[in-house]
């Protein structure tokens, strides 16, 4: 049997976002990329496998239509300014995963459907 990694890429980007967020090049933020390409590389190894499967989140969830205060508490954090650039750098850099990197890499199972989070795909 081929052994799978089935992703949750929302998680492992800001799990690199806490670690390695203040990386750029060319005053460019890519530490988020660079800690998920990190992490990737390092499963791949454990496992001993290529065949991945990437989870994007929705930026809209229907469990917030069914269940209005899901997540509340994480959504109502006050931002300051550089609180709040560092986490659009974070939003930036995990969609240019989805969309750039992932796919120049040669990843074609690439997963992100509209109102549902990684871990429900």
């Amino acid at each position: 049997m081929k052994t799978w990694l089935v992703l949750d890429v929302h998680y492992l980007c800001h799990r690199a976002f806490h670690t390695t967020q203040d990386l750029s090049y060319k005053d460019k933020p890519t530490g988020v990329i660079f800690g998920f390409l990190k992490s990737i590389t390092a499963l791949k190894d454990e496992f001993q496998t290529d065949r991945v499967a990437f989870c994007f989140e929705s930026r809209h969830l229907l469990r917030r239509d069914v269940y209005p205060s899901y997540k509340q508490k994480r959504r109502t954090v006050e931002r300051t300014g550089e609180e709040r650039t560092a986490y659009e750098s974070l939003v930036i850099q995990i969609i240019d995963l989805r969309k750039r990197y992932l796919p120049k890499i040669g990843f074609k199972n690439i997963f992100s459907y509209r109102g549902y989070e990684s871990d429900d795909i």
